[in-house]
């Protein structure tokens, strides 16, 4: 086979050209506005909480007037309040949309597993709790 040789009057992709160039916060706002992400400055004004409710909730719930941003949302609650698929806690009745969703109920809920443990002896039952607790150690 040839090798590919670009026309005298293209531009070839190799040496792009600076000319009407987006900084990489310009083109992920472009990005954003052309699909149902929140814009940078959303995330930066308002934070992720206030963004992620201007985001587009296309997936709708086929049962009630429900409506989600992610298509695996609306499976989990159709499942879980409309097709009796959930998994459900011996103890207390609460359903859940996916079985690991019980087992942390269960272990933070009715066994209070505290499973992580920091240097100065206090646990915690999430490893997110833990490691915003070591910020504690951090700042003294």
């Amino acid at each position: 086979m040839g090798e590919f040789v670009p026309e005298e009057n293209s531009e070839s992709c190799l040496s792009p050209s600076t000319e009407g160039t987006l900084s990489a916060r310009d083109l992920l706002n472009d990005i954003a506005t052309a699909s149902q992400w929140p814009s940078i400055s959303e995330l930066d004004e308002k934070g992720s909480q206030g963004a992620r409710q201007k985001m587009k909730k296309a997936h709708k719930c086929r049962f009630c007037e429900s409506e989600f941003t992610q298509s695996g949302h609306r499976n989990e609650h159709e499942g879980r309040f409309h097709l009796n698929l959930g998994h459900k806690c011996d103890i207390c009745q609460q359903t859940f949309g996916m079985r690991s969703k019980l087992h942390r109920h269960l272990r933070n809920v009715h066994i209070q597993e505290k499973r992580f443990e920091c240097h100065c002896g206090k646990r915690f039952n999430e490893k997110y709790h833990l490691n915003r607790h070591m910020k504690i150690h951090k700042d003294t």
